[in-house]
Parts: C-alpha cells; sequence; structure tokens
C-alpha cells in the first residue's frame, strides 16, 4: 500500500529560507529530485504503516483512519534543499474523491472541451452532431478537480487514459479503436497506457487528444462517412475505473479548398509607412468544407519575411486576415516576400505553407507623353491643348490637373482616391476658340499626383497663343475633283478666322485658264462668298478656284486651292434591248415592256400609255439600265386601243427620247381561255383515239377519212407572261365540228369555229394559254372532229397503241407519231407536224443573254454589250455558244451577215433569236 500513496509535505530552500507546500509520490521513484532518500527510522517496513492508515484496498469499502501517530521523513538534495512528507494528523476524511457524481455525470464539473480543426469556431459542445471530415482532426481536454494540501493530506495514487472508439454506418455496437503502431511520437505498442497523475496544482488537466491516433488511421474507418466518433477518459485506482464519455462528432464528406493564397485585401499598391496593411487568405473552390481559417493564436511565429527589418505589428484579424505594418524606411522598389508556415492555418492545411510576394512602390511617377502640347509650343484658335501622361503609383490618392489661358483655368479635373487608370494614361484636353483670347496670351497645364501614402509630384508646361489666319471651308464650297458642265456653278463659301484689320483675303476662280471671278477684302471681315455659272464651254476643260488670307502676325498668309473638270456632256444616249421590249400587236393581258441602256444623263423617265391615257406605271433604274412595263386588262378595252411605251433620258444640256407603239387587238369573237394543269409531261397519259362516227347522211367524205390539222406555233419556245394565243389550222371535206384543247392534263377547252389569231393574223381554232408565271413545260394537246362522219384526228407525240415515253431529258420522243396512220406514212406525218405543242412558262431562261453586233465599232473580244459590242455575228455566236439558251443577238448596222463556220451549239436546249434593231428597215 504504500506505494500507493501520495504524501504532502514542504520543501525548504537553504539560500532564501522560503517554504512551499508540494505533494510528494512515496516512494520517492528513479526519476525524484531526491538522492538522499531514507526511511523513517520508525518504518521498518511497510507493514508498520498499516497500523496508522489502512490504505490497502482502496475499493468501494475504502474508509480511511484517523492517524494516532505523527510521522514524518525528511529528504536533502544535492543543492540542500530539504524536503519534508509527513502524515500529520488528517484534518479532514478522505471520502470518495472520484464519485461518480461528481465527475462522470457532470460534463461543466469536469470541464471537457472539444476543438475540431478546419471549424468556424474555437470549440463545440460534446455530440454526433458535429461534423468531423475526412481530413480528420480534434483534440479533447478532460480537466478534473483541483487537488491541493487544502483539500487532503493524503490521497490514493491513481492513473488517467483516453481511448477513441467509434461506430460506423452499418456496426450497431460502439468498437474501440485498436492502438495505433506508430506515428509522430514513435511506435506505440500499447498506446493506452496509463499516465500517472502526480504533482497537481491549479491548472491540471487530465488531458489525452486522439489527434496522433486519428492521423495514423487515416484513410481507413474514420474516413468512412457516417462514422461516429467519441473519445473515452478513464481515471483508475487500483482495480476501480471511472469513465466520462464525450461524444466528437460524425464522419462527413469534405470538399477542401486548393489553391491556397494571400491577396492584398484592396489591390492597393504597397508604400513605404503603410498600417494596417490586410493580407487575405484566398483559395479556389466552391462550397469548400471545411473552410481554411487561420489558427486562433497566429502570430509572428507563423509567418517569415524579407528583407529583414521592414515589417512588424503582425495581428491576426479575423479567421482569413491578419495585418503588417511597414516601417518608413522601407526603400521603394523592394519586392516584400511573406511566407506563412506549417501550422498558421488550421487542419487539414496545417501541412500548407503560402509565400506572397509584392513590390513596395515610390513616389508617384508622371511621365508626360509625346501627345502632349509640347513646352514652348505656339498654338492658335481651333488648336487642341493636350495633356497627357503615364502615371505610376498613384492608386489611392489624388489626381489634380488644369489647363490655363492667359492665367484663367479653361479645363480642370479632380481625381480622389483614384483607381486604376486604362493603361495608366491620364488625359485632359481643352480646343482654344476665338472668344478665349484678343490678344497674343499664354497657355499653360498642370498635373500634380499625390498618392495614398502622402508622396507628392506635379509637371507643367507652358507655351504662347498666336492669332494665325485661318481658312474654314464650307460645305457649299466646290469640292476638288467635281465634274462640272455648262449650266453648273463654281463655288467658294468660307469662313475667314483671325483676319485683324490690317489683314486681307483674296479669292479667285479660274475656268479654261482664265479668271472669271476674283475679290479682295479687307478690315476684319469673317467670310467670303464668291460664285460662277459656267456657260459657253464648247470642248472639255479645267476649273480651278483660290483663297488667300493674311492678318499682322502672318503677312505671308494661308492659302487654299482646289480644282477639276469641265465636260461638255453629249446628247444621251438610249439602246433599247428589242429581245425584252415589247413592239407590235398584243392581245389583253399581255404586259408591255421597254427596256434600254442609257448614257451620258442625269435623269431618266418613263411611260406607257393606252389610246392617249397614262397607265401610271414607273420604271426602275439599275445601273444603267432603266426598265418600265405595264400588264394590259381586259377591262380597259372593249375594242382594239393603240399603246405606246417611252423613255426619256435628260442631262443639264440635252435631252433623247426613244418609243414603241403598237396595238391591243380586241377580237369580236371570243377566244377562249385555256388553263394549265398541274400534271407535268410525262405524267399525262395519253390521250385514247376517238372512234369513227356517222350520222347515216351522204357526205363528201366518208366515216374513215381524217381531217388535215396543224399547229400554227413554233414549238419549244418561251412565252410572254399574261396570254398567248396559240391555234390550229383544221379542214375537213365534210367540214369540222369542233376542236378540243388540253394543257398539262387540265380542263378541255373546246372551239366550235375559227377566228383571227391577233398574234399570227390568220383565222384558226385558237386559245387564249393563260401563263402568267412558272418556268414549266406545257404540252397542249388537241383533238380535230370532222363534221356529221369521219374519224377524229388528235395532235399528240405518242402512238395510242406504243407505250408513252417520258418527254423530259429524251427529244427524240417529240417525234413521235400520234394518229393511227398506216406506217407506210409515218415519216410524212412526222415531218409534217402532228404532234404535241411544247412550250416553256414566262420565267424559263429568264438570265437568257442578250448580245450586239456592231461591225463598225466592234471587236472580235465583245463582250456583247450594247458599249462594247462584237464585229461579226460569227464572233457573237462562237464565243457564247455553249450558253446561247433563248440569246437574242441583236444587229445594229445595215448590211450582209455571214452565217459561215458558226460552232456547234450543242447543249443549248432553246432557239436563238437573230434580229435586227427596230430602228433598221428591212430593206437595208
Amino acid at each position: 500500500g504504500i506505494y500507493n500513496l501520495m504524501r504532502t509535505g514542504q520543501r525548504d530552500y537553504f539560500d532564501t529560507s522560503e517554504i512551499v507546500q508540494e505533494t510528494h509520490r512515496f516512494p520517492l521513484n528513479d526519476g525524484s529530485y531526491y538522492t538522499n532518500y531514507e526511511y523513517p527510522t520508525f518504518v521498518e517496513r511497510p507493514e508498520d504503516l498499516k497500523d496508522d492508515v489502512d490504505l490497502y484496498h482502496l475499493g468501494s469499502n475504502f474508509e480511511p483512519k484517523i492517524n494516532s501517530v505523527p510521522f514524518s521523513c525528511e529528504v536533502t538534495d544535492d543543492d540542500g534543499n530539504t524536503s519534508i512528507t509527513n502524515t500529520v494528523t488528517t484534518q479532514k476524511d478522505i471520502r470518495f474523491f472520484y464519485d461518480e457524481d461528481a465527475h462522470g455525470d457532470n460534463l461543466e464539473a469536469t470541464d471537457i472541451r472539444i476543438v475540431l480543426g478546419g471549424g468556424e469556431e474555437d470549440s463545440y459542445e460534446p455530440g454526433l452532431d458535429n461534423d468531423i471530415y475526412t481530413d480528420f482532426f480534434c483534440s479533447c481536454q478532460y480537466k478534473g478537480k483541483i487537488l491541493t494540501p487544502d483539500n487532503v493530506q493524503t490521497i490514493p495514487l491513481h492513473f488517467s487514459t483516453a481511448k477513441v472508439e467509434y461506430k460506423g454506418p452499418t456496426d450497431s455496437d460502439w468498437i474501440e479503436a485498436p492502438p495505433p503502431l506508430g506515428g509522430a511520437y514513435g511506435p506505440k505498442l500499447d498506446y493506452w497506457y496509463l499516465q500517472p497523475i502526480s504533482n497537481y496544482n491549479s491548472d491540471s488537466i487530465i488531458g489525452s487528444s486522439p489527434k496522433v491516433f486519428l492521423s495514423i488511421f487515416e484513410g481507413t474507418v474514420f474516413d468512412v462517412i457516417g462514422t461516429q466518433v467519441r473519445v473515452k477518459f478513464s481515471i483508475v485506482t487500483n482495480d476501480v475505473s471511472y469513465d466520462t464519455t464525450v461524444e466528437i462528432g460524425t464522419v462527413r464528406e469534405s470538399n477542401p479548398a486548393t489553391n491556397l493564397r494571400l491577396e492584398l485585401e484592396n489591390d492597393d499598391d504597397l508604400y513605404p509607412g503603410d498600417q494596417n496593411i490586410n493580407l487575405k487568405l484566398r483559395w479556389d473552390g466552391t462550397d469548400v468544407v471545411p473552410v481554411p481559417r487561420f489558427i486562433d493564436d497566429f502570430s509572428s511565429d507563423n509567418i517569415i519575411y524579407l528583407p529583414f527589418g521592414y515589417v512588424s505589428n503582425i495581428q491576426r484579424i479575423d479567421d482569413e486576415t491578419f495585418s503588417i505594418d511597414l516601417s518608413q524606411e522601407t526603400p521603394p522598389g523592394t519586392e516584400l516576400i511573406i511566407g506563412i508556415l506549417n501550422g498558421a492555418i488550421d487542419p487539414p492545411y496545417d501541412t500548407q505553407s503560402i509565400v506572397f510576394n509584392e513590390t513596395v512602390s515610390g513616389p508617384p511617377v508622371i511621365a508626360i507623353s509625346d501627345f502632349s502640347t509640347a513646352q514652348d509650343a505656339e498654338v492658335t484658335v481651333g488648336d487642341e491643348i493636350i495633356l497627357e501622361a503615364d502615371l505610376e503609383y498613384y492608386i489611392g490618392g489624388t489626381i489634380t490637373t488644369s489647363i490655363n489661358i492667359d492665367g484663367n483655368s479653361v479645363a480642370s479635373e479632380t481625381i480622389t482616391n483614384a483607381t486604376e487608370l486604362i493603361g495608366d494614361l491620364y488625359r485632359l484636353t481643352y480646343v482654344v476658340t476665338q472668344d478665349d483670347i484678343d490678344q497674343n496670351v499664354a497657355w499653360s497645364y498642370s498635373i500634380e499626383v499625390t498618392n495614398s501614402s502622402g508622396l507628392s509630384l506635379s509637371e507643367t508646361r507652358s507655351g504662347t497663343i498666336k492669332q494665325l489666319p485661318r481658312i474654314n471651308v464650307n460645305p457649299t464650297t466646290t469640292a476638288s475633283g467635281v465634274v462640272l458642265t455648262n449650266g453648273d456653278n463654281i463655288v467658294i463659301d468660307v469662313d475667314l478666322v483671325n483676319m485683324d484689320a490690317n489683314g486681307t483675303a483674296t479669292a479667285n476662280i479660274v475656268v479654261d485658264g482664265d479668271t472669271v471671278e476674283t475679290t479682295t477684302l479687307s478690315s476684319g471681315e469673317t467670310s467670303l462668298n464668291l460664285t460662277h455659272t459656267i456657260a459657253n464651254i464648247e470642248s472639255d476643260t479645267t476649273w480651278s478656284l483660290d483663297v488667300t488670307i493674311t492678318n499682322d502676325f502672318d503677312p505671308v498668309g494661308v492659302f487654299y486651292s482646289t480644282d477639276g473638270t469641265v465636260d461638255v456632256l453629249e446628247t444621251p444616249t438610249i439602246i433599247v434591248n428589242n429581245a425584252v421590249s415589247t413592239s407590235g400587236t398584243i392581245v389583253p393581258g399581255n404586259t408591255i415592256v421597254l427596256e434600254a441602256t442609257i448614257g451620258n444623263y442625269s435623269s431618266v423617265e418613263g411611260s406607257i400609255t393606252i389610246n392617249g391615257i397614262d397607265t401610271g406605271a414607273s420604271g426602275t433604274l439599275t445601273g444603267d439600265l432603266y426598265r418600265i412595263e405595264y400588264t394590259t386588262t381586259q377591262d380597259e378595252v372593249d375594242s382594239t386601243a393603240n399603246w405606246v411605251s417611252s423613255i426619256s433620258a435628260f442631262n443639264t444640256s440635252e435631252s433623247t427620247t426613244v418609243s414603241r407603239d403598237g396595238s391591243i387587238f380586241v377580237s369580236t369573237e371570243d377566244v377562249p381561255l385555256l388553263e394549265v394543269g398541274s400534271l407535268l409531261p410525262g405524267e399525262w397519259t395519253d390521250t385514247e383515239q376517238p372512234d369513227s362516227y356517222s350520222d347515216g347522211g351522204n357526205h363528201p367524205a366518208d366515216q374513215g377519212s381524217l381531217p388535215m390539222a396543224r399547229w400554227n406555233v413554233i414549238p419549244m419556245q418561251v412565252v410572254p407572261s399574261g396570254g398567248f394565243e396559240i391555234g390550229v389550222v383544221a379542214f375537213h371535206a365534210n367540214g369540222i365540228d369542233r376542236v378540243e384543247f388540253e394543257a398539262n392534263g387540265g380542263d378541255t377547252v373546246i372551239v366550235n369555229k375559227m377566228t383571227r389569231n391577233s398574234r399570227t393574223g390568220n383565222r384558226e381554232y385558237s386559245v387564249n394559254l393563260n401563263m402568267s408565271s412558272g418556268d414549266q413545260l406545257v404540252e397542249i394537246r388537241a383533238i380535230v372532229y370532222p363534221k356529221d362522219q369521219g374519224t377524229p384526228f388528235v395532235l399528240q407525240n405518242t402512238r395510242t397503241d406504243f407505250p408513252h415515253e417520258n418527254y423530259l431529258g429524251n427529244p427524240t420522243d417529240l417525234l413521235q407519231r400520234v394518229a393511227n396512220v398506216p406506217s407506210s406514212k409515218a415519216s410524212t406525218v412526222l415531218g409534217e407536224g402532228e404532234h404535241s405543242m411544247f412550250l416553256w412558262g414566262p420565267n424559263k431562261y429568264s438570265d437568257a443573254p442578250t448580245l450586239y453586233v456592231t461591225p463598225s465599232t466592234g471587236s472580235s473580244d465583245g463582250p456583247g454589250t450594247i458599249t462594247q459590242p462584237y464585229d461579226t455575228l460569227k464572233n457573237a455566236w462562237n464565243a457564247n455558244r455553249f450558253s446561247l439558251e433563248n440569246a437574242t443577238i441583236i444587229l445594229t448596222e445595215p448590211g450582209l451577215y455571214d452565217i459561215n463556220q458558226l460552232g456547234s451549239a450543242n447543249g443549248n436546249e432553246a432557239w436563238v433569236t437573230i434580229i435586227a434593231s427596230p430602228e433598221l428597215n428591212q430593206e437595208d
């Protein structure tokens, strides 16, 4: 039992005579300060002590006894200090000092504290709701009762220990974590060893931190999300243990920050003498858990800095901020380096170090740029005074600028708490006006910059302002390079600036080498106007104008001049595009078109009239191509009417007009309208051959006789928009009963009598083909029926007893015979037009070319325009022979045109029209 005792006593210091009360372990072990220990003379064996204090068993039946025999032992160390341990009569009964009610269930009494690394607060209350992250760190402390000689004089020797327990997401019971085999403190074969509790004082703590343990076991069960962790503290005396369990928290998923760094809080420059410079802890990542924070006792011990001697007053401001002061003696240009050491940031970031560096700025720098108005420069009215400077070390300071004329500020600016300028460039300008000055005066500008550290710098420049003469040209002045002609005006309209009382202004206008207008002004005039109208110029020449102004300050003066040409305009030209222009007789529904290329003009007009009444049609001018058109209607005319289309071109001296005319034929007999169906050739089934018939009468021709019938139109041509009269000429000995027409499978139109075809002038069985737009291929079929008796005649391409072919892309199908005629007559039938009629819609070949041939002025290279025609028909043909679809070649001069040696035009699927210009006579 003697080894389980603590004794109170005192230590006597020989040099100071100080006596200090102490608590001693008895007997003294090898680690004692005392080397001359001896048992008290009256204590010869441990059993002798049993008579005084029964302490063999320290269990639940422990009952202290009152000492009746005081004893003591005295020990002297090598320094001569004496320590006396005694067992004077107990002043208080030794009760159950470690009663469970006193420490196991009363956390407040035991002062348990939890600190979780990376937390936002210093400490947490115990509980499993605390978040422990996979980068695990925590510490706990158990503060026991304060034991002093005032509490008790004889106490049992006891021990403390702490162990970690966990319960995973799938565990039902708490599991004691095994002791680690090594770590920061070396191998621990029995980590949970008992630590003796000996020297007690007011700050005594029974403490244990699982930090080392958990660090060693990182990557094991303590990294499993949802694992609960607690720490069990134990006080052990012989065979009795009192436990206190502290709940730490639950392991959660972490999202650690990356790229930890330091930044200046306001991104300001550093200056010598800067105080309270805040450095912020920054990082990358969103929803970071745990959030990095400086440790609570962050101080100068946690950083290093270079160079030494310039940084002081390092203070933690908040979790993410600390501040420093910079010495006034810090040299400008110094690179300040601050390093954050390991352990300065709460775990799991306690192993990271951070380096911050920034150059210390100096006083402001002002560099006047080359764009600024130079020192001693002379400026005048209208000139711009420019102050432009490149600044350094100005952010957070004040920028004050001013531009002055004759000592008076005309432009100024003050910027306080300056933010960063674009490119660090400052600019202030002012344009000198006439109102600013009335004599030679001075100009100046200044700029002063003071930075946030109180350092300042200024720059100034100055010069003179002269009232030099100036000519301001107004927009009404005739511009350089303008081409003029008879009737045009040459205008001088200028403002005269700074023409003082002794100044003069002279202006001249020159045409064809002769001065035609001149004037001289003086005595402070402010404007000059001079005008000349060109007249009677018979050939091309030049014009020019000039103005000179002087004053007292510039007797030589300022000179302005410009020039151009005078062209004598030729008569406007109008060349009609006959390929698309309308002439002759048309029918209601046709479109009247007049299109021409215009030359030597300034304006163009056009009109279309019917019976002298303007239709209101208006033309369009695209480049030099003018086009006017009007579509006639049945409602406009009820009898044959006359139409006229005309184009007039004008310039300043002359005009030219061309016109076309014709008539609108209105038949007194109705011509039915033939609508185009929706079927394309090749999709339309054959028209069946009707049976022969007879009324039983006596007629000139028998029942088997066929009518004679032919189309009176050129096949495969492009029909005009609005209507196209097409007819069949038909005869039979018995007479013709009727002709039935169809177009692309549309409705059948029946014609019972011949009428005069307004397009051909012939009497035919006619219909008006309605084609307003489109570029489709139209197949028209006709069936001619004899009167009284005979066999109907079918005008279509395919024999009714042969398979139907696809017409598209197979021109040979257009030659297939139609009617049931003997084979011996087939060639005759094919050669005489017994077939369907094929026509193209109005928009087919809309980009067909029009080529001009003029032997007297043309060339072999063309390209065939009205102004650059070909010289021969052969050259026009051969140069374009692979793109002649629906082309029109216009012969502009009378004479003979050789058609020999025209090259093959294979691949062209449309007609080529060769015509003479309408102004030529057919006899030519």
